[in-house]
């Protein structure tokens, strides 16, 4: 998963870089792959607006780095508060985000592919307490949600929301 996501990342920078490279024989050539071609070119379609403004991909790309750097990091001081002995700091970098990526998973109630991701990766790193460790990482998420709600309740979110509306529609 990591090469593939290198390669595609490579590609797309090439892409954003090299804006003649879709009339280039090896990208006509992806294109006509069954089933995959056509993601290819939806994504250089979404990618080609960007390309004039190269400062906000690097800003995207800056800001996606520090987002999976802090979500690693948090996994890890879970993990250190309810784990023995957890995994290091630089094997949270490598889980978190897979298991972001399986957190993305459809499944019903949303819950339940970072667990088991978590679970597995730390077997393989002859850890235990992977599930605990996702599930009190969800009680956190959990609990800024609620601090959250709680601010904008009081803070009269509801009738700003729908004087927004109001805006809107004027």
């Amino acid at each position: 998963a990591g090469v593939l996501s290198l390669i595609a990342a490579c590609g797309l920078v090439y892409f954003l870089l090299f804006p003649n490279v879709r009339k280039a024989a090896p990208f006509r050539g992806l294109s006509k792959i069954p089933k995959i071609g056509k993601l290819i070119e939806r994504a250089m379609d979404a990618a080609a607006p960007y390309r004039c403004n190269k400062m906000s991909i690097a800003v995207a790309i800056l800001l996606s780095t520090i987002t999976n750097i802090l979500f690693a990091t948090t996994i890890w001081f879970v993990a250190l508060a309810v784990s023995s002995e957890p995994p290091t700091f630089v094997q949270h970098l490598v889980m978190a985000p897979i298991a972001r990526v399986a957190n993305s998973a459809p499944l019903p109630g949303g819950v339940g592919g970072m667990e088991f991701a978590l679970a597995e990766m730390y077997k393989s790193y002859a850890a235990k307490g992977g599930v605990i460790v996702a599930i009190c990482y969800r009680l956190c998420i959990l609990f800024v949600s609620l601090i959250g709600w709680v601010i904008w309740l009081v803070g009269g979110g509801e009738k700003m929301q729908v004087e927004s509306e109001k805006a809107d529609d004027s």
